[in-house]
């Protein structure tokens, strides 16, 4: 019984780290969500302009992935639709579209589970699970974007017959180059993690494994993968499918190689960020919870030490 009601208590801390704590009743929980909202809005007007790819330069999802990994998935997923909502009707950047909107969703989503995991492993002393981990995570998806390059993200064949020349001889080109910048990208976030975790294996080391997994992942999956295809969708979709015939302009191949020009600048930046910010606000954080547990629930915690799990 004892086991079974441990086992329900841990799945619920995953999904909901506050737990057994309503945020509701969390003054201080709900004024630090409240501040990173608040911060999630206002660095979306921080951004620098990348015109050459139509893209920008920014943190602005800091806090939204900060929010999942305090807060768990659930809320963090909830959020980054609120986030994106309220950004959108504030700041909008044209034609609401779908597969841009469910992008910050995803992503407080994925922070939420990652912060998750990083509750069950913190506390153990081996770190190999964890680099592996970060290893088959990292490397699976560098091979699917290889795969996507070579096979799914390639001009259709009807461009082919638009009087473009040499279309498949700069596809040809073009996809090689993009997989030598997707392998340099590969390279810079090996060497940054190898880098990090040597510096602070001493103070913390698997907080710095899961953030860099953590913005790795934001870089791959909501800048290369969704934010590629999201790009030519979104382009065919304010024309009503009718693409111009200077498709391979705004193809794939063009959107996928400045991102990951910008992505490896962003990605490291953002880890130094991320991480900072949680070395310091886990530790605060852990302390409000334990205080609020003692102070509503002692009598419970009396008898069982283990009532509050972090977290």
């Amino acid at each position: 019984m004892i086991f079974k009601e441990s086992k329900k208590r841990k799945v619920i801390n995953f999904f909901f780290p506050l737990y057994p704590l309503k945020l509701r009743e969390c003054a201080w929980a709900i004024s630090l969500l409240a501040i990173l909202i608040a911060l999630r809005i206002a660095l979306n007007f921080a951004t620098i302009p990348i015109p050459q790819f139509g893209m920008t330069l920014s943190l602005a999802h800091t806090p939204l992935m900060i929010i999942g990994w305090l807060f768990g998935p659930i809320i963090g997923l909830l959020t980054g639709a609120l986030t994106d909502t309220i950004c959108y009707f504030i700041k909008p950047t044209g034609v609401w579209y779908w597969m841009y909107a469910i992008q910050e969703p995803m992503l407080g989503l994925i922070s939420g589970i990652i912060g998750s995991i990083y509750l069950l492993r913190k506390d153990t002393i081996s770190h190999k699970f964890d680099m592996i981990l970060f290893q088959v995570i990292s490397i699976s998806f560098f091979v699917f974007c290889l795969v996507f390059i070579f096979d799914f993200a390639k001009p259709d064949a009807k461009w082919q017959k638009g009087g473009i020349q040499d279309l498949d001889k700069f596809y040809e080109i073009y996809r090689y180059v993009i997989s030598s910048v997707l392998t340099l990208f590969l390279i810079i976030a090996e060497i940054f993690i190898i880098v990090c975790f040597n510096k602070k294996k001493n103070d913390n080391p698997k907080l710095i494994i899961y953030a860099i997994l953590l913005c790795f992942l934001n870089s791959v999956i909501f800048s290369f993968i969704m934010g590629t295809y999201a790009a030519v969708g979104y382009y065919a979709y304010i024309h009503n499918g009718n693409v111009s015939t200077s498709f391979v302009k705004y193809g794939y191949m063009f959107y996928l190689v400045g991102r990951v020009v910008k992505e490896s600048f962003r990605m490291p930046l953002q880890c130094i960020v991320l991480w900072g910010v949680l070395f310091v606000v886990i530790p605060l954080f852990k302390e409000k919870i334990n205080y609020a547990s003692l102070r509503w629930d002692y009598p419970i915690h009396r008898n069982n030490p283990n009532k509050i799990i972090w977290i």
